[in-house]
């Protein structure tokens, strides 16, 4: 352990001990696990909690023979490789004090390095809590001196299956319900899921219903992919061509990073268009899990999960049986609202009509 892992253990046990919660334990398998991740960082700047190798959060613990019951990871960089700030900023963070500060952990490890990049300086923090084996039953002593042959039966414990995560079709697909969403621009749009088969329509109408954009997902097994979308407007739409956008299950904290090619389209005769297309890599964290929200128009939504694209700095609130219900943008965009929330149910308008694109 070096000095700066051993003064950001310090930090976060000091953090802890201040707010009432019990100091975590240095573990090296943990450590172990961090400061591979700490290295990756460093070497792919702009990376999370999915590894260049596609590892998860779990399985780079286990991979360090470390059984979890409970785990988690904060990440960070910059600061000049300051502790004191680094740390502030995740008890700052919504998405990130609730795992410095969890009770519920037992242990930590901490990686830090140096490397490329504009930050320089790279922090992987894992926590845990072990599976733990349940001990024997005691025998009871003999009722008399002479002794008796017997069979004992222990449980042997090889590991625990890990919780699967939440289904986030349950939440991205809604139930066909068309609701209205208003933004800090003072304008309304309604909006309504559509199913059709193995995939389903995000629609996007104008509060008038004159104008009803769409975006199509693709549901397998494993994921649920982005395809057209036709937002874009200006005569144009593209498509991600059923590219994987999320886990179909996803635990809290765990992001999915996917390469796709986006191509733009003229939608008069499907024309491609050079112009914004061309190949990007997002990356989805499933940052919380609520049991209920309510939106700044008053309309509480039970069982919401909240997305972020990192890469946009955005997030997406999914209502489960709802649909998308609110979004909010970390970048200015002048042709975007900061922010959009549902504001009233819109069961009036029965199932909207998509816009035709004739050459699809």
């Amino acid at each position: 352990m070096n000095e700066h892992e051993y003064a950001m253990l310090t930090a976060i046990n000091a953090a802890r001990a201040t707010r009432g919660v019990h100091a975590l334990v240095a573990d090296e398998r943990l450590a172990d696990a961090a400061r591979r991740h700490a290295a990756d960082l460093a070497s792919h700047p702009g990376l999370l909690h999915t590894g260049s190798d596609g590892s998860s959060i779990e399985q780079r613990i286990r991979a360090a023979d470390y059984a979890p019951a409970r785990w988690a990871e904060v990440v960070g960089w910059g600061w000049g490789g300051d502790i004191a700030p680094m740390v502030d900023w995740w008890l700052s963070s919504p998405e990130h004090v609730g795992i410095v500060l969890d009770a519920g952990m037992t242990d930590f490890g901490v990686g830090y390095a140096t490397g490329g990049g504009p930050w320089g300086h790279y922090w992987a923090v894992d926590f845990g809590r072990p599976v733990e084996a349940p001990q024997p039953p005691q025998e009871p002593p003999p009722s008399d001196a002479t002794p008796r042959p017997y069979h004992s039966h222990v449980p042997v414990v090889i590991g625990a299956p890990a919780p699967a995560g939440l289904d986030l079709l349950e939440y991205l697909r809604g139930d066909g319900r068309a609701y209205r969403v208003g933004n800090q621009r003072g304008t309304y749009e309604v909006m309504q899921t559509q199913t059709e088969g193995d995939r389903f329509y995000q629609v996007k109408a104008w509060d008038d219903l004159s104008t009803v954009h769409w975006e199509e997902f693709v549901v397998t097994a494993e994921a649920i992919g982005r395809d057209v979308d036709t937002s874009p407007g200006g005569g144009r739409f593209y498509r991600q061509f059923g590219a994987p956008w999320v886990k179909r299950r996803m635990r809290v904290g765990e992001s999915f990073s996917q390469v796709k090619r986006v191509q733009f389209y003229r939608a008069t005769d499907c024309a491609p268009l050079t112009a914004y297309s061309g190949v990007v890599t997002d990356t989805i964290t499933l940052v919380e899990h609520l049991a209920e929200w309510r939106s700044v128009f008053g309309v509480d939504v039970p069982d919401v999960v909240v997305l972020r694209w990192e890469e946009g700095g955005e997030l997406y609130y999914f209502g489960r049986g709802w649909g998308l219900v609110a979004w909010r943008r970390a970048h200015d965009d002048e042709h975007s609202p900061a922010w959009s929330a549902v504001s009233e149910l819109r069961p009036d308008v029965g199932r909207l009509a998509r816009l035709r694109i004739d050459c699809l």
